[in-house]
């Protein structure tokens, strides 16, 4: 048997099985925008599912979650500027090299000129 399956060509009766398998399973309504192989959701139970959630957990425990989030963030924002001043520290400490190099070069040949 031989199927065309979007760009390709499917030759083997066992992937043609497997994409028949994977298009029984896909949802033609037009509704349908979340899914997987093992089940398709219809947008408004996505949407009732995360209404529904937030009657799950008390408000001290959304709240602690949100403080702890908020504090991760600015964690993350002030590792990253630790990152980028090490980043830059180390440029600094390369360029100092360098330069400590050349003055030692100058102050040679003007100590090899004196003699």
């Amino acid at each position: 048997a031989i199927l065309t399956f979007r760009a390709f060509t499917i030759r083997t009766p066992s992937l043609k099985n497997l994409v028949d398998f994977t298009i029984s399973f896909v949802c033609s309504d037009p509704q349908c925008k979340y899914g997987g192989l093992s089940r398709t959701l219809m947008t408004r139970e996505v949407k009732d599912y995360w209404s529904n959630i937030k009657h799950l957990f008390s408000q001290d425990r959304v709240k602690v979650w949100d403080t702890m989030e908020n504090n991760l963030t600015h964690y993350l924002k002030v590792l990253k500027e630790r990152k980028n001043l090490d980043e830059e520290c180390d440029f600094l400490r390369k360029q100092n090299m360098e330069l400590n190099h050349l003055m030692q070069k100058l102050q040679n040949s003007k100590m090899n000129g004196v003699q």
